[in-house]
C-alpha cells in the first residue's frame, strides 16, 4: 500500500488516519486520488472526499464522484471489494476480463446519483440512473448489473426504459425490466413488467407483460399478454 498527501494526522497509533490535500492511494488493486481521506484499518474502509477518482488497476474501470467510501479486500474482513459512490457519480465498468486481464467486451457508461460496486461483475446505480454501452442505453430509478457466465440486468422506474438501436431492435419501457445478455455481453432476451409499451419501426404494442428475443443483435421473437394493443 501506498499513500501520500499534503499532511497527515494519525490516531490510536495509526488504526486511523486521516490524509489532507493532494491525496493519493495506491495498492494492488485500484489507485485512488481525492481531496481527503481518511482510513479505519478495522473495517479497511477508505471514506475519500472531494474530487474522487478511482481506477481499477486489473479492469481499467475507473469512477469519479464527489464522496466515495472504498472497502479494500482482505480475507476475515472484506470478502470482496466494495465501492459506495455518492453525489453525483460517473463511472466507466469493464465487466469481464480475459485470463490475460483484458477486457472482452466493451465497457457499460454509468451516470447515476449514487453507484455500488462489488466486485468486477456487480454494479447498482440508485437515482436518475444512465447506463450506455455500444447500441444500448437504459433509463430508470435504478438500474442493477450481474455478470457471471452470462449476464442480467435489472432496471426499476417510472417508467424504466431500454432502447437499443442494433439493427431492427427498438424501444422498450415498463416498471420493471430485465435484460438477459449472452457471454459476449449482446442482448439476448428482454422481459418488460406492467405498464409496458414497446416501439418499433412505428408499430406499438402496449401489454402488463412482454418479452422479446434477440440474436447476434436482431430480434427473432415477440410475445405480449394481458390488456395487448397494437397499433
Amino acid at each position: 500500500v501506498f499513500l501520500r498527501a499534503d499532511s497527515v494526522i494519525a490516531y490510536d497509533g495509526y488504526d486511523n488516519v486521516t490524509l489532507i490535500g493532494n491525496v493519493r492511494y495506491n495498492d494492488d488493486d485500484f489507485d485512488v486520488t481525492s481531496d481527503t481521506m481518511r482510513r479505519y484499518r478495522e473495517q479497511e474502509r477508505l471514506e475519500l472526499r472531494g474530487r474522487v477518482k478511482v481506477r481499477d488497476l486489473t479492469t481499467g474501470s475507473t469512477l469519479t464522484a464527489p464522496a466515495v467510501d472504498y472497502f479494500r479486500k482482505v480475507p476475515k474482513v472484506n470478502e470482496v471489494q466494495k465501492v459506495l459512490a455518492s453525489g453525483g457519480a460517473n463511472a466507466t465498468v469493464y465487466p469481464k476480463t480475459s485470463a490475460s486481464g483484458k477486457p472482452v467486451s466493451s465497457p457499460y457508461h454509468v451516470v447515476a446519483d449514487r453507484l455500488y460496486q462489488e466486485g468486477p461483475d456487480h454494479f447498482e446505480a440508485f437515482g436518475s440512473a444512465l447506463v450506455e454501452r455500444d447500441s444500448l442505453t437504459v433509463t430508470g430509478d435504478s438500474v442493477k448489473y450481474y455478470s457471471a457466465k452470462e449476464s442480467s440486468a435489472y432496471v426499476w422506474g417510472a417508467p424504466g426504459r431500454v432502447v437499443s438501436t442494433a439493427h431492427d431492435a427498438g424501444t422498450l419501457t415498463g416498471k420493471h425490466i430485465r435484460v438477459d445478455l449472452a457471454a459476449d455481453e449482446s442482448v439476448k432476451e428482454m422481459r418488460a413488467y406492467l405498464d409496458v409499451t414497446f416501439l418499433r419501426d412505428g408499430a406499438s404494442i402496449t401489454s402488463d407483460t412482454l418479452v422479446a428475443t434477440m440474436h447476434q443483435k436482431k430480434l427473432t421473437g415477440l410475445s405480449a399478454w394481458s390488456r395487448d394493443h397494437l397499433s
